[in-house]
């Protein structure tokens, strides 16, 4: 399982918690995994990292499709046009090595890039690419019925080597700057108060 707090930025304080076997507990932090022997000593060992002193989301780990054996995701950024949602922009974020969440990425790529790597056993690269977007309108939809101001939504969204696809979560002021370099990119909106830190609901 991956346990998350409620309120993050950067992938700070994100673990991973895996039972080896009925004895042996590995629980992996940034890119250095620790093993306990038992679950005392695995609660003991996340107590000592200040994780309990705040709220976390516990949710199933996915598994996720890999590049080199490096687990990747993507961002996805909605915009509300002339009272219509569209998909903008998508960018599939590489993480580093030994890393399990991407939030330190060793590189970026578009997503025509990604989706060829052998490791993904994707036959219809268009029928993913359209179930990303149809996924990810339907929830900007579905924020907007509670936050009716909004106007740019970032998504991260994961996909398993099948193509399977999960959204992890929606901020509502994503962070742009990781779109600046890539040598394709639409127009989309961007304004000054979007650099702030994002706030995922």
């Amino acid at each position: 399982m991956n346990i998350k707090p409620f309120v993050s930025q950067q992938g700070l304080g994100i673990a991973k918690i895996t039972m080896l076997n009925p004895f042996h507990y590995e629980i992996h932090f940034n890119n250095r995994k620790v093993t306990k022997t038992n679950m005392d000593e695995a609660y003991d060992y996340i107590k000592g990292k200040d994780l309990l002193k705040k709220s976390y989301i516990v949710r199933e780990r996915l598994p996720l499709a890999e590049i080199d054996g490096c687990p990747i995701d993507i961002r996805v950024i909605t915009q509300k046009e002339h009272s219509s949602w569209k998909v903008t922009e998508k960018i599939v974020k590489v993480a580093g090595k030994d890393f399990f969440i991407t939030n330190a990425a060793q590189k970026l790529l578009n997503l025509d890039q990604a989706i060829q790597s052998p490791n993904l056993s994707i036959s219809n690269n268009e029928q993913l690419e359209y179930e990303i977007d149809r996924i990810c309108i339907y929830a900007s939809k579905l924020f907007e019925e509670n936050h009716p101001d909004i106007h740019i939504i970032g998504f991260d969204i994961g996909i398993s080597p099948q193509g399977d696809i999960w959204i992890f979560e929606g901020n509502y002021k994503p962070n742009l700057a990781m779109f600046f370099g890539l040598e394709e990119k639409d127009t989309y909106i961007y304004k000054e108060d979007h650099q702030e830190a994002n706030k995922a609901y």
